[in-house]
């Protein structure tokens, strides 16, 4: 299996865990096609709204960059075609216009870092922040803090 693979069904597990969290009702035990209005998709991650039932579409990128417009856009448009509601899963940061697109669209962002090799994970989403840690867990003394005022992003503050 490789790596992005992995990630996939790590993210899954993820959201498994936090369902209530999100609002989810039940999420889907794999990777599944749908079809949409003008084609079908296979989609990484899916769920079902609590009390409403509506598809909820989970779309991973890990990648070692910020998540761009193109990949925003083509990702609104395929729950569009679903008539779904849509959160993107990745280890880095929305770009500008990746932003722009998921607020316009009512896209939400989970940024989830995990490590293949002991399987700890951390969650960020909206300002909840859910982690997994194994016993390998070597503690570094150093920090990133994101500060966030209304919103948005306004710094990144690193240190020892």
């Amino acid at each position: 299996m490789r790596v992005w693979e992995r990630y996939e069904d790590a993210a899954r597990e993820a959201v498994r865990r936090i369902a209530a969290d999100l609002g989810l009702d039940h999420v889907v035990d794999e990777k599944k096609e749908y079809d949409g209005k003008s084609t079908s998709w296979e989609l990484d991650v899916t769920a079902y709204a609590k009390g409403t039932g509506e598809l909820v579409v989970f779309e991973c990128r890990k990648r070692g960059r910020n998540v761009e417009k193109g990949e925003m856009a083509s990702f609104a448009y395929t729950i569009k075609d679903l008539n779904a509601k849509g959160f993107i899963v990745s280890q880095k940061k929305l770009g500008k216009g990746a932003s722009e697109i998921a607020a316009h669209e009512g896209i939400q962002h989970v940024q989830f870092t995990w490590n293949a090799e002991t399987g700890d994970h951390v969650l960020k989403w909206l300002s909840q922040i859910y982690a997994s840690v194994s016993d390998q867990l070597q503690p570094k003394q150093f920090f990133s803090a994101d500060h966030v005022r209304g919103g948005e992003s306004i710094g990144t503050h690193e240190g020892q």
